[in-house]
């Protein structure tokens, strides 16, 4: 059935990468250390790191094929690719569990955040993607960002489509989803590169509202090198281009969307500023 989930989850966690040695090992941790009725497998899609990721991948390989469990697999190949969302979904293509996701390789699980998911999608049958909160940190994996978060996690509170539309507030590493949707919507868009998971966000979100669970699930980092940390005229651009098309039933949006925008980024770059 569309919404079943078994008596014991198996949860596809996809984790994209590229000479991200400083950090992988932080979020393969993450991951592989959940602890709870369900199984995980991970897939970890190296763009053909040269800084050493590959050897610390080898090494999780070989710990893992240590323990005296079934319950966590990894697997993982290293070779160019045309970036982040060809990646994810060449894991996907390989994933065999009920509940899918993406966790960048400097971001991270908050302990017990996957028993919360599996637990959420047993209790709740007709829900079919969810989302959580979700902390800010920094390169040393301090909380920053907090009044950010705050404001995010109001607006997860009040979830509506419009409200979507109109500003990003769903975190993408604490946002999950079941094979079915994967199955009925397909794959990421691939041109997609600094708003990949908001455009699947609304292209699920037209069809199906989420879930919420009300506890932090995960903490994405900021640092020089993240995304989160630079591009954002190209963000601009993305987001631009998908209120244009999700957007043109509700006439209103565009002009609010271009006023959040706005107000984001001068919140951020004086965030920056402040070096915070």
């Amino acid at each position: 059935m569309f919404g079943h989930t078994p008596a014991k989850v198996k949860i596809s966690v996809v984790t994209p990468s590229l000479n991200q040695a400083r950090f992988i090992s932080q979020s393969i941790s993450s991951v592989i250390e959940q602890q709870g009725d369900f199984d995980v497998e991970l897939f970890v899609m190296d763009g053909g790191s040269s800084d050493g990721t590959v050897e610390i991948l080898k090494e999780y390989e070989r710990k893992i094929g240590r323990l005296e469990t079934s319950r966590i697999s990894l697997s993982w190949k290293s070779e160019k690719d045309m970036g982040q969302a060809q990646a994810i979904n060449q894991g996907l293509r390989l994933s065999r569990g009920q509940v899918l996701a993406f966790l960048n390789s400097d971001d991270t699980y908050a302990p017990g955040a996957l028993q919360r998911v599996a637990d959420f999608f047993r209790r709740n049958p007709g829900l079919l993607w969810l989302t959580g909160k979700c902390r800010i940190i920094n390169a040393q994996g301090r909380e920053i960002r907090k009044g950010v978060t705050a404001y995010k996690n109001f607006w997860l509170r009040h979830y509506c489509y419009p409200l979507l539309l109109a500003e990003n507030f769903l975190s993408q590493p604490a946002t999950f989803w079941r094979r079915g949707l994967y199955e009925e919507f397909g794959e990421l868009e691939e041109n997609c590169h600094y708003s990949l998971d908001y455009e699947y966000w609304l292209r699920l979100g037209e069809k199906y509202r989420p879930g919420f669970i009300d506890e932090y699930l995960a903490n994405f980092r900021v640092h020089p090198e993240s995304k989160g940390g630079r591009g954002e005229k190209l963000r601009w651009g993305d987001g631009l281009d998908l209120i244009r098309r999700y957007g043109r039933p509700y006439g209103y949006i565009l002009p609010l969307y271009l006023f959040n925008y706005v107000k984001m980024a001068s919140a951020f770059r004086l965030l920056r500023w402040l070096g915070r």
